[in-house]
């Protein structure tokens, strides 16, 4: 589910659905020292706020709706990569976005198929703050799927705050 409601911090969750292995899911709530129209419009800019996404090599706009991107994810001691094009579906001017996608990441002698689903929500806590919540999983598929799954759940913590980090450094780089 990518309810983007209450709550605080950054978690990780498993879960498995329909023989689908899903990745932990993704959430981190914070608030950035910058008012709501300056957060959207960063995070209306895909090609901008994707690059916050630690690993991101490089997003292209396909469409108005529709942008490929380049990740390298570091599983152990490896890099692997991932390719992925993602969709807006939903947006609400200047509180919600919500992106899916599929993808596929790549090793030596295999390639799982991914599905991704991401949802940003910002509310406006006074004239110059705003928080965040950004909530995201991805669902590998594949015998191999459940095994990339256990191994990126340890790093979902570290990603979420990686994203939050860099996101503070673009709104917050002003003041």
């Amino acid at each position: 589910s990518l309810s983007a409601g209450g709550g605080g911090g950054a978690a990780a969750s498993f879960r498995t659905e329909n023989q689908v292995s899903v990745m932990p899911e993704g959430r981190v709530e914070f608030t950035v020292n910058a008012p709501i129209d300056k957060n959207w419009e960063l995070f209306r800019n895909t090609e901008i706020w994707a690059l916050c996404i630690p690993g991101c090599k490089g997003v292209t706009r396909i469409s108005e709706s529709e942008w490929d991107g380049l990740f390298e994810v570091r599983v152990l001691h490896t890099s692997r990569t991932v390719q992925g094009r993602l969709q807006m579906v939903e947006i609400t001017p200047p509180t919600n976005i919500r992106y899916q996608g599929k993808g596929e990441l790549r090793e030596a002698f295999h390639r799982y198929s991914l599905t991704l689903r991401a949802e940003m929500s910002l509310e406006a806590v006074s004239d110059g703050e705003t928080r965040v919540t950004f909530v995201g999983d991805i669902a590998a598929k594949g015998l191999g799927g459940a095994i990339i799954n256990k191994i990126v759940s340890g790093k979902m913590d570290e990603l979420v705050r990686g994203f939050e980090q860099n996101v503070r450094q673009i709104l917050e780089k002003e003041r």
